[in-house]
């Protein structure tokens, strides 16, 4: 049994799963090079309903630019007041 094999045993008996991630298969990643390629300063984020992708943005790719989102509906403001 390889290393490898051993510790994804291991990690699988502790409920993690270990497999390598392509850039080309990776949304977040693919998202993250675009954003860079192309010096994206300013996202606007249209049905935004309670603001997970603008978190996603600064938590996971590290978004440094401005963030404008819009929702047309009063439902998720509301679904949002109460977290």
């Amino acid at each position: 049994m390889t290393i490898k094999n051993a510790l994804r045993k291991k990690l699988w008996r502790m409920g993690w799963d270990l497999s390598r991630v392509s850039v080309g298969n990776n949304a977040l990643a693919r998202r993250k090079r675009l954003l860079e390629y192309y010096r994206v300063t300013m996202v606007l984020d249209v049905g935004a309903n309670i603001g997970q992708y603008g978190k996603q943005l600064r938590d996971e790719l590290n978004f440094q630019g401005k963030i404008v989102s819009f929702e047309p509906l009063s439902s998720a403001l509301l679904d949002c007041q109460q977290l």
